[in-house]
C-alpha cells in the first residue's frame, strides 16, 4: 500500500525516481523497491520521502478503505425513545452497520413542541455539538455548582463537553429539528 500510494505522490508532483533520489539522499533503486512493494521504509525513511514530497505521513500509513460508507436516507438507523416523541435518525453509520467502527456519530433529532429530550439532565463521555436546523430550542446545562439555560434558533450550534449534564426542551408550537454531532460515539 505504501508503495502504491509513494508511486502516485511522486508522479503527481512529476518528479522522476532520480530527481526523489537526490532530493532524499537514498538511491533510485531503493525508492523503486518501496514503490513496488518490495521493502517497506522506515519510519524515518518515510518522513524523508514526506518531507521531499510535501506530503503527510499518516497518508502513506492509513489502510482505511478508500470507499465511502454511503447511508441512504431510506436506510437509516431510526430510534424511537419510551415515554417522548421525540425521534432519532443516524446520517452517520453504526458500527454495527459495518467492518468501520465510526469515531464520529452524527444523528438528527426532531422534538415535538413542549417535549422534552428526556427526563432528567444527561451526561455522556463524550464531546457534542448539538446544530439547530430548524425551529428553537432551549438547552439546559447543569453542572454541581450551576445551571445555565441558553436559547437558540435555527442556525446556531452549541458545543457540549463531555460529562456536563444537559437536557433540551422545545419550548414553541412547532417540531424543532437538530443535528447531534458526537465524538466517540454513544449509541
Amino acid at each position: 500500500m505504501i508503495g502504491k500510494r509513494l508511486r502516485e505522490v511522486r508522479k503527481k508532483k512529476n518528479f522522476t525516481l532520480q530527481e526523489l533520489a537526490e532530493l532524499t539522499g537514498f538511491t533510485a533503486s531503493y525508492i523503486s523497491q518501496i514503490e513496488r512493494d518490495l521493502i517497506e521504509p522506515s519510519i524515518t525513511a518515510l518522513r524523508k520521502l514526506c518531507a521531499a514530497l510535501d506530503q503527510k505521513i499518516y497518508y502513506f500509513l492509513d489502510d482505511a478503505p478508500l470507499d465511502p460508507i454511503i447511508v441512504r436516507r431510506d436506510k437509516r438507523q431510526k430510534l424511537k425513545l419510551h415515554n417522548t416523541s421525540i425521534s432519532y435518525e443516524f446520517i452517520s453509520p453504526m458500527g454495527t452497520q459495518s467492518s468501520y467502527n465510526p469515531q464520529v456519530e452524527v444523528i438528527q433529532i426532531d422534538i415535538q413542541p413542549k417535549e422534552w429530550s428526556s427526563t432528567e439532565s444527561f451526561s455522556h463521555n463524550a464531546d457534542e455539538i448539538v446544530f439547530i436546523l430548524r425551529g428553537e430550542l432551549t438547552v439546559i446545562l447543569n453542572s454541581d455548582a450551576e445551571e445555565r439555560t441558553e436559547v437558540l434558533n435555527s442556525g446556531d450550534s452549541l458545543y457540549i463537553l463531555p460529562n456536563v449534564k444537559h437536557r433540551l426542551f422545545n419550548a414553541t408550537d412547532e417540531i424543532t429539528r437538530i443535528l447531534s454531532i458526537i465524538t466517540p460515539p454513544i449509541y
